[in-house]
């Protein structure tokens, strides 16, 4: 019987697997700083190891006339470090690579090196009660510099994203679907220009999924809308495994 059981969470995990990448596909986008990979930490104390892809849309402002509106693409990839002293709270470095580019304005910068951090604490279930489900907070900040040519003159554009979101997960088997809220500023600092950037919306909802093919590797896949229209997938490894 458990091994039905193992068997029938192994079909359902690669079935929501397989709508987040089918999601990913249509929406033909993908992501800012993922929320997930993991949405609940099980293996505490220890680490979590994930490398990924993604891409994200928004549109975005100048900040002293919102009637500029051009729409922003930035490319990424992502390598998380997270340091997990106890289940309830868990520190992580981000880095990796990442380019910002503009529609209207013709801008397409260059490949930059893209660098963070962030934190994540659990606020419920507390150590007295057992439950599948998982509800935390989440804080991040990522930024990059890229550059690109425009009339002749050589433009920087700082790019910094802050992002507090609020999550529900569950947890079955090896499978952590999970969802939120998210409050998720963008600003972007161009050389030279009075017009600099801003995102046109601050607020988003994304939903996820954490599959675990073995009690120590993973697959991620997030999507997110309103704020920003992205998808992140990733593949990572805990140590000790995932309980």
């Amino acid at each position: 019987m458990s091994r039905r059981r193992n068997g029938a969470g192994q079909l359902v995990g690669l079935g929501l697997l397989l709508l987040v990448l089918v999601l990913a596909v249509w929406t033909s986008v993908a992501s800012a700083t993922p929320v997930g990979g993991t949405a609940a930490n099980s293996g505490a104390p220890g680490f979590i190891f994930n490398s990924g892809v993604g891409f994200t849309m928004r549109d975005m402002e100048a900040d002293k006339d919102d009637q500029i509106v051009d729409e922003a693409q930035s490319s990424r990839f992502l390598a998380k470090l997270d340091v997990v002293p106890s289940k309830y709270i868990d520190a992580y470095g981000l880095i990796g690579a990442a380019d910002f580019q503009l529609d209207d304005a013709d801008y397409r910068g260059t490949l930059a090196t893209a660098y963070g951090g962030g934190a994540r604490g659990e606020l419920f279930p507390l150590w007295f009660y057992s439950t599948p489900f998982r509800v935390a907070v989440d804080v991040n900040y990522l930024t990059f510099t890229t550059e690109d040519t425009l009339g002749g003159q050589d433009i920087k554009a700082r790019y910094e994203e802050y992002q507090a979101s609020a999550l529900l997960a569950y947890q079955w088997q090896g499978i952590t679907p999970y969802g939120g809220f998210k409050y998720n500023p963008t600003y972007v600092t161009m050389e030279g220009s009075r017009n600099n950037l801003v995102g046109d919306t601050d607020y988003g909802v994304f939903i996820g999924l954490d599959y675990f093919v073995t009690p120590n590797v993973f697959f991620a896949g997030e999507l997110s809308i309103f704020a920003e229209t992205s998808i992140f997938l990733a593949v990572g490894f805990t140590f000790p495994e995932n309980r």
